[in-house]
């Protein structure tokens, strides 16, 4: 008697299956979500950060770990490529979830960025750029790959790491950024709207520059008065009529501060 065939899998029942089995495997170690045949990997320990700032300063220990991470990005992607093949796996730098730090597509490693800073070509140096101004240059891009800066603000880190102003200067003014961009990266605590564009004037950007990133950052302003209401009574006690003052002093509608109260069960 003539069998009956299997039922071929759809794409969407493999990628379930993928996606099942890395968040298996990386349970506790990273935040995993599939955008457009990517597998985004946010990482969620602590540590992660201060590892990666090692690894890219070439402590050895550190570049061990990152070496041993890679490997295992690779063998996952390996044996997913016979069930999601062409799929890429994504690890996003967790201090600025838009950057990529480690892509690798069946298999084979597409971007590493520890890798690519240790093979990077010094560019062609203008004849009257002096040392100290390359180290500024390569400091600030250094800087930006980790997390967001305002103009000023990286001006100021850059002046504590023991540049002078005018090289600090001449550094943050001779690399390509975007410092629109770089409001909408940063990341804080919970804040209202209005409080956020404070806190981004308060960092360095133009209010301009802080306007862009608050109401480009995707914020959901009830979330966050829900989250400030809880950071508060974690902090201190409030009744129920007085928090929600304080809410609308931190900028909150008297609507967003109402729910964020609300969501206490205050």
């Amino acid at each position: 008697e003539p069998q009956e065939e299997e039922s071929a899998i759809s794409e969407e029942e493999s990628e379930e299956i993928a996606l099942n089995l890395i968040r298996e495997n990386f349970e506790g170690v990273a935040d995993v979500e599939l955008i457009d045949k990517t597998f985004v990997f946010l990482p969620t320990d602590p540590n992660f950060s201060t590892e990666l700032l090692s690894a890219y300063e070439g402590d050895p220990e550190a570049l061990e770990s990152w070496d041993n991470l890679v490997e295992s990005m690779k063998s996952m992607s390996d044996s997913m490529e016979p069930t999601v093949p062409g799929y890429m796996i994504d690890l996003r730098n967790p201090e600025n979830t838009e950057n990529s730090i480690l892509a690798v597509q069946d298999g084979v490693v597409i971007y590493n960025f520890i890798e690519e800073e240790e093979n990077e070509e010094p560019a062609e140096e203008a004849s009257n750029e002096t040392v100290s101004q390359q180290n500024a240059v390569r400091s600030a891009k250094d800087y930006l790959d980790y997390t967001a800066f305002s103009r000023n603000g990286l001006i100021e880190q850059l002046e504590y790491e023991g540049f002078s102003t005018v090289d600090a200067t001449y550094a943050v003014d001779n690399i390509k950024v975007d410092w629109m961009e770089q409001a909408v990266a940063s990341d804080y605590t919970p804040h209202s709207k209005q409080g956020l564009i404070e806190q981004l004037e308060y960092e360095g950007f133009t209010n301009e520059q802080a306007t862009h990133g608050a109401e480009n950052c995707g914020a959901d302003w009830m979330e966050q008065a829900a989250l400030s209401a809880q950071n508060y009574l974690d902090y201190t006690s409030f009744s129920r009529s007085g928090l929600i003052e304080q809410l609308e002093y931190e900028g909150f509608t008297n609507e967003q501060a109402v729910y964020g109260v609300d969501q206490t069960g205050l």
